[in-house]
């Protein structure tokens, strides 16, 4: 039976994700589990993951050359979600560890929680219950529904055409930026980044973050808004100038902001922009779902239970590394 470590503390991954995990997991190897308050050093990470033939990544867990090489008897490198930022690939080809992400099982969860946001920052809702709970009444106003508003999205990947299905529904005019991809959707108008910027009501981030997107939202794009245009970033923080972005919220020429990710702790948004009045902020749970964590640990598991059976399994992400396999096919 093969070994099989989650580096993540249990208690958090049992909070996020419940027993699940654990429990397919179980059936299929030998558990070794983080039982500490915290992440382990990487001293202390090099100790554990001695004699271990598979890690389960979710996500924090820097896998680098120097990682590779303390892992002389790893073998696969699971990743939990389908961003494997965290994994040196070269290095982990080179140490003969195959490394596999998982299924964009989060889409409508994140669509959703967009809808959410959208509504939310364009009616004020939280900002009308915070005044209701600290004891004062809000005064009504006209706020403008998303009917007739214009959605701008950044990047056109699996998330962005499934919010199409619900802002067609709102009636909503759509927008798509995204050099590497052709739009055949007639309800979706591709335009060039400024375009996007120019027109849109509300500037959803959806872009995958590599080099070219680090901090492509920066002054010069919020400038390029609309007046009172809000930004909802369910992407990645690293496309996002946090300063630029508070500087944008603080002149007024932002009507708000949305974010459910940034630089913090498991992705979480970063602090100071959490807490300014005009966002409305989520500590990441955009795909946290019942249904989308079922599917992602049973895939999960899937991968792990043909590794242990001596086959590849879905989603390779170097499947040179993948000779030692008997079943290499």
């Amino acid at each position: 039976m093969l070994r099989i470590l989650l580096p993540h503390p249990e208690w958090e991954l049992r909070q996020l994700y419940g027993d699940t995990p654990f429990e397919l997991l179980s059936k299929i190897g030998e558990l070794k589990l983080n039982e500490g308050e915290h992440h382990w050093e990487r001293e202390r990470l090099y100790e554990e993951i001695e004699g271990c033939d598979i890690v389960h990544s979710f996500g924090v867990t820097v896998a680098d050359a120097d990682f590779f090489a303390h892992a002389s008897h790893l073998r696969a490198f699971v990743r939990w979600a389908v961003d494997y930022r965290n994994v040196d690939v070269d290095a982990a080809t080179k140490a003969g560890v195959l490394v596999t992400n998982g299924p964009p099982v989060f889409t409508a969860g994140v669509s959703e929680l967009i809808i959410g946001l959208m509504l939310d920052l364009s009616r004020r809702i939280t900002a009308g219950a915070e005044l209701y709970h600290a004891g004062e009444t809000p005064a009504p106003g006209l706020y403008p529904e998303l009917r007739g508003t214009t959605l701008g999205l950044i990047g056109f990947g699996e998330i962005a055409r499934y919010l199409t299905n619900l802002a067609t529904a709102f009636g909503m005019t759509i927008l798509a930026a995204d050099p590497y991809v052709t739009i055949r959707d007639e309800r979706v108008e591709q335009v060039s980044f400024p375009q996007l910027l120019a027109r849109s009501d509300h500037v959803i981030c959806l872009a995958k973050a590599t080099e070219e997107t680090e901090k492509m939202i920066n002054s010069e794009a919020f400038a390029a808004m609309k007046q009172g245009a809000y930004f909802i970033n369910l992407a990645r923080g690293n496309l996002v100038d946090d300063a630029a972005l508070l500087a944008a919220l603080d002149s007024g020429h932002l009507g708000g902001a949305g974010v459910d990710v940034g630089r913090e702790y498991r992705q979480m948004p970063t602090v100071d922009v959490a807490r300014h009045p005009k966002v409305v902020a989520t500590p990441h749970i955009g795909g946290l779902t019942p249904g989308s964590v079922e599917v992602q640990c049973a895939a999960s598991a899937k991968q792990i239970a043909a590794i242990c059976d001596g086959k590849r399994p879905e989603r390779c992400v170097n499947p040179e590394a993948a000779s030692w396999l008997p079943q290499n096919s």
